[in-house]
């Protein structure tokens, strides 16, 4: 708590005035996903108290060779139409194209990869005697499609409700069920390609890992059909019980020996938690240290971009919140340390009840 007060009167009165922010620089990837930084000058103030002289955002290289033409969707041509859902009346029928490839890196998303169009728009007849004289009812709804994908078949079947007389005795036949056989028609139906995913429904979300001070819960769910190795979206994170703990802790142990032997490296301290309910995060502490130059090239701190504000300690009466950056790459050999990992502001101030 003392850095966070300290870090709030630090941005209150020293007074840091800085140049303007120069370009941002290269994306550290000339091929695929990478970071770019930007810097500036100090112009007054006290350095170690005034560390906003860097910033950091992500970028994508522009440099590949890919195979992908202008870097978009490849997608193959149409199918054929398929056959149509209805005979008479009004159906549908569908057509189907296959991605090749996905768009990389920025691309040009896909194009859709199912049309339909209606079809077989004339008039239904009104059952009637046929030539065997059977008259036969409606059809009945199609059946569920023997497979998910790849082209699977379907029936529908309709029954006799009566048969002429004359037609039987001429017929020869004991009765109208052996003169008028059951009548089932057959059409192919998904015609959409195995390479897709489907998923079975969301699992419901598991207990959260802490009590207060923001932990994570999980969902997942199945892979009914497709590419493993393709469809990998199997599980959902997200925060829960985002309210500050009331925590008790023992006193800090000593600074650990530093990580490296030259150039800059990191020590931490810990301390356990006495009382207070499972959550309790503060219980470790980190800094950077430096040893002696390694006569190496150095390597300058890179920090990632501030996470978002956590909760604030008070409702009301003044309180503070705080929030955190990533450290992606730890100064070596020299190099520029890291500037504050962490900032605190105020909240809560407006009077209580």
């Amino acid at each position: 708590m003392r850095w966070f007060c300290l870090f709030l009167c630090v941005a209150v009165c020293s007074g840091c005035r800085y140049s303007e922010w120069g370009n941002w620089a290269s994306c550290s990837s000339s091929c695929a996903d990478g970071v770019t930084v930007r810097t500036r000058t100090l112009v007054s103030g006290d350095g170690p108290t005034c560390p906003d002289t860097l910033q950091q955002k992500d970028c994508i290289g522009t440099e590949c060779n890919h195979r992908w033409h202008g870097g978009n969707c490849e997608i193959d041509s149409w199918t054929r139409w398929g056959p149509c859902s209805a005979f008479c009346g009004t159906g549908t029928q569908k057509r189907t194209r296959r991605i090749f490839d996905p768009p990389p890196y920025g691309g040009m998303p896909c194009p859709a990869t199912v049309e339909e169009r209606e079809c077989a728009t004339q008039a239904c007849p009104t059952p009637k005697t046929n030539d065997t004289g059977c008259s036969y009812s409606p059809w009945s709804t199609w059946t569920n499609c023997t497979k998910f994908c790849g082209t699977g078949t379907q029936q529908r079947t309709r029954r006799w409700t009566k048969c002429a007389p004359a037609a039987l005795k001429a017929s020869g036949k004991d009765s109208c069920t052996d003169l008028c056989l059951k009548v089932i028609q057959e059409r192919k139906c998904n015609f959409i390609p195995c390479d897709g995913c489907s998923y079975t429904q969301w699992s419901t979300w598991d207990t959260c890992t802490v009590n207060c001070g923001t932990g994570t819960q999980n969902r997942t769910r199945q892979l009914s059909f497709g590419d493993q190795h393709n469809c990998t979206f199997l599980t959902q994170h997200r925060n829960c019980n985002q309210q500050p703990c009331n925590c008790t802790y023992g006193d800090w142990s000593s600074w650990t020996a530093c990580t490296v032997t030259c150039g800059w490296g990191l020590e931490d301290r810990v301390r356990k938690q006495i009382a207070g309910p499972k959550g309790c995060h503060d219980t470790r502490q980190e800094r950077t240290c430096k040893q002696q130059s390694c006569h190496l090239s150095p390597y300058d701190c890179h920090l990632g971009g501030w996470g978002r504000w956590g909760p604030c300690s008070m409702t009301c009466g003044g309180g503070l919140q705080e929030r955190f950056r990533v450290i992606a790459q730890v100064a070596r050999y020299g190099g520029e340390p890291c500037p504050n990992i962490s900032q605190a502001r105020a909240c809560g101030t407006y009077n209580c009840p």
